[in-house]
Formats: structure tokens, C-alpha cells, sequence
């Protein structure tokens, strides 16, 4: 079955003359990406989210694609014009496409983030039902136990503890951790 793929300039790559990569496009992102539109795409063996930019759409099949991971928006943010313009100047100077795209980006592109919080909620409601627990572990729970539910942050603060006493609370599955 033939999929919409689209060749991305990803950012932080090494200068190579191929420093453009294929990805598919989701079933779902089909209608919003375009050429010249920003996307964050898996990078690497830690499929690291990285930016990028559409720079070509095409359909195919090949076996080993990731998928692009969201577009930040339904609006291109370059034109293609543009994107032609950075092939070319990437093709005289000693940079990647995605530093050529970079330049041609609106100012504070990229800066203004959406704002969630990391919030913690206790999973176990009566204190019979804990597993063994450590002194740092035993000062969240009994905060949650009164308050319910807190951001991480204030969770680590109040209780003088480092988020891993979190993880490992939620490994326990004590705790559980959601996004607002």
C-alpha cells in the first residue's frame, strides 16, 4: 500500500550531503502537513524528538520509516519559494538544509511553548494496601493522601525529594503522572 512520505530537514544533524531524511506521514496529519510546514520527527536511535521542516511530498512504500509525530501547525511557516532558496544557498555554503531554513523562519518561532503541567495522583486510597516504602516515598504519599492530587513540582519541593522518588513511586504504581 502506498504511503504519503515526506523528506524533512531535521535539526542538529551533521553537515553530509544528504542531510535530509524520509518519514511517513500519518493517516491523521495526511490534511495538515505540507511542503514547508514544521514538524517533530524522531531522530536517531533514541528517537529523540527533533524539529523539522517539510522540504517535499511524495508516495511510495518503503519498509523502514518512522512516522512524524505532529505538525505545529495547518499553516506552512515557509514557502516553497524559500525552501528553494535554502537548497540553493545549502548547496554554496557548508551547512544543512534545516540551518539555511532556520534563517528564514518568523522571529521567535519555536520560542512560545504550550503550557502543561505534570500533575501526580495517588492510586492506592488506603494505607493497608502500600508496599514497603522508604522515608521520602512514605512523606509524598501521606501529602497525597491529604491534598489528593499536586503538580510534580510542588509534590518535590513540599516533600524535599527529586522526581526519581517519583518514578519510583509510579514504577510501584503508587502513583501515576498526567499532563494539563
Amino acid at each position: 500500500m502506498n504511503r504519503t512520505i515526506a523528506v524533512v530537514a531535521v535539526e542538529k544533524t551533521f553537515f553530509s550531503p544528504d542531510s535530509d531524511f524520509d518519514y511517513y506521514v500519518p493517516d491523521e496529519l495526511v490534511d495538515k502537513v505540507h511542503i514547508g510546514s514544521a514538524v517533530k520527527v524522531p531522530f536517531g536511535n533514541g528517537n529523540r524528538l527533533r524539529d523539522g521542516i517539510v522540504l517535499k511530498l511524495y508516495t511510495a512504500i518503503h519498509s523502514n520509516l518512522k512516522d512524524i509525530v505532529s505538525v505545529s501547525s495547518d499553516i506552512p511557516v515557509l514557502s516553497e519559494e524559500l525552501i528553494s532558496l535554502a537548497l540553493w544557498l545549502k548547496e554554496r555554503c557548508f551547512c544543512t538544509t534545516y540551518d539555511c531554513l532556520k534563517q528564514m523562519l518568523p522571529r521567535g518561532f519555536g520560542k512560545i511553548k504550550a503550557s502543561t503541567s505534570r500533575m501526580v495522583n495517588l492510586l492506592i486510597e488506603r494505607e493497608e494496601d502500600l508496599p514497603k516504602l522508604t522515608p521520602k516515598q512514605r512523606s509524598v504519599v501521606n501529602l497525597l493522601l491529604d491534598i489528593g492530587t499536586a503538580s510534580a513540582d510542588e509534590v518535590c519541593a513540599f516533600c524535599s525529594v527529586g522526581i526519581g522518588v517519583l518514578k519510583n513511586l509510579e514504577k510501584y504504581k503508587v502513583i501515576s503522572f498526567y499532563e494539563v
